[in-house]
């Protein structure tokens, strides 16, 4: 009967041990599968930073001629109201 028991026993702890096995792998599963999302979002994020890093530098160098256009505007609208000293105090603030 001692050896009935401890059998019993055995089973008891291989069924836990069993159980325990299939959470980790379960958990295992999970972890990467959620690597993968976040490598996949990192890459999605790498690729949307060098386009703006590409687009900011693309408005350093076009915004010299835009300043210059964007002036050329402004005096050309305020000359036929003949208030251009004061489009001009406008401009240089």
């Amino acid at each position: 009967m001692v050896l009935a028991g401890e059998i019993e026993e055995l089973r008891t702890q291989l069924e836990a041990a069993e159980r325990a096995r299939k959470a980790a792998e379960n958990e295992l599963h999970e972890a990467s599968d959620r690597v993968g999302d976040l490598s996949n979002a990192n890459s999605s994020l790498a690729t949307q930073k060098r386009k703006l890093e590409n687009d900011i530098q693309a408005m350093q160098v076009s915004r010299p001629i835009l300043t210059e256009v964007s002036a050329r505007r402004l005096l050309s609208a305020c000359r036929p109201r003949s208030v251009l000293g004061s489009c001009l105090l406008i401009h240089s603030n």
